[in-house]
């Protein structure tokens, strides 16, 4: 399933909740990407890596990177995928002030373990799938999440990194 939104043409959410049909060979997207693997366990390509990933994890794929995750001997496996147009990442990164300009750089994280920053994704994942949620509340909670781990991932945390991870 595919949440999309014409009205946020900048982010689409994909939710697979049997990842064993939807095996990939290595390929690459134009957007950011960020996933949440949501039950069991798959392996994860990226880069020259090739590494385990698990319930809890979140992979953070730049543009244009060929990467996999495919499902462990045929076990199953869930995950979330959030798409962020690339443009619009770089302008959110520039206005916080973590860029030098307004031009795309990679971002060196590729698997984030971190409870807190799962749980937070999970409840974006439900805003923005949730028909009775408004399109400011949605907007609000995709530029709220993406700023505090934008901020995270610079090592800059700043105080709404601490309100995302307690709401």
């Amino acid at each position: 399933m595919f949440w999309r939104d014409p009205q946020m043409p900048h982010v689409e959410l994909r939710v697979v909740k049997d990842g064993r049909k939807v095996c990939y060979a290595p390929h690459s997207h134009t957007q950011w990407s960020l996933g949440a693997v949501t039950e069991g366990q798959s392996t994860f390509r990226y880069r020259s890596d090739e590494q385990r990933i698990s319930a809890g994890s979140l992979v953070l794929i730049n543009p244009d990177w060929v990467h996999a995750c495919n499902p462990i001997g045929n076990r199953p496996w869930a995950y979330l995928m959030l798409y962020v147009d690339v443009a619009w990442l770089t302008a959110l990164r520039y206005e916080a002030g973590l860029l030098p300009e307004p031009r795309w750089q990679d971002i060196s994280t590729a698997v984030l373990s971190d409870p807190a920053w799962h749980a937070g994704y999970l409840r974006l994942a439900a805003c923005l799938t949730d028909p009775g949620r408004d399109l400011l509340d949605k907007q609000t909670q995709v530029v709220e999440y993406l700023t505090a781990l934008m901020h995270e991932l610079a090592g800059q945390a700043r105080e709404i990194t601490r309100l995302i991870r307690e709401s």
